[in-house]
């Protein structure tokens, strides 16, 4: 008896349904990361990495430092002294190649607690890591909460998705 080389139709189509398995959830992942959704956990991300910064920035210098946020987005404000005026803040540049400010997603911005009226700094972050207490919440275009990032005053913020009751 001849012995046969080559693949079984079963053996072709297992491969066929591990690869197919395998780009759906490939494309299951990208489409999450890159939905609306998904750009705005980043771009919380990006905010939670500015403020740990900050606090790091404010312990390192033993002095103050400060965020400013917006419907925009946010900033970071480093006190400065002028001889006219006295203590003032004064928006940071680029600071050790880190961006130090952010854009909220394009059609998402949060309601913001403290108030952003006024063009002073609203969280005030101490050498010791203590910080003005904060609450931002995103919201669908139809109201609908999505995402809530906290700070009780100090580090860690809490960011997490906002499950409203049905």
């Amino acid at each position: 008896m001849a012995h046969q080389k080559g693949f079984t139709l079963l053996e072709v189509l297992l491969v066929v349904v591990i690869l197919a398995a395998a780009v759906a959830g490939v494309t299951a992942m990208q489409s999450d990361r890159l939905s609306t959704s998904g750009k705005l956990r980043q771009r919380a991300d990006a905010f939670r990495q500015s403020v740990e910064y900050a606090v790091d920035l404010a312990l390192l210098e033993k002095h103050a430092v400060a965020l400013r946020l917006s419907e925009e987005g946010w900033a970071l404000y480093l006190p400065q002294i002028d001889a006219r005026t006295g203590w003032q803040w004064v928006a940071a540049t680029n600071h050790d190649n880190l961006p130090l400010h952010g854009e909220w997603e394009r059609a998402k911005s949060p309601d913001i607690t403290p108030s952003t009226k006024g063009t002073s700094p609203q969280i005030i972050i101490m050498p010791d890591g203590q910080m003005t207490p904060f609450t931002l919440l995103f919201r669908k275009d139809d109201g609908e909460k999505i995402l809530l990032i906290h700070s009780a005053g100090s580090l860690p913020l809490d960011i997490r998705p906002v499950k409203e009751p049905q």
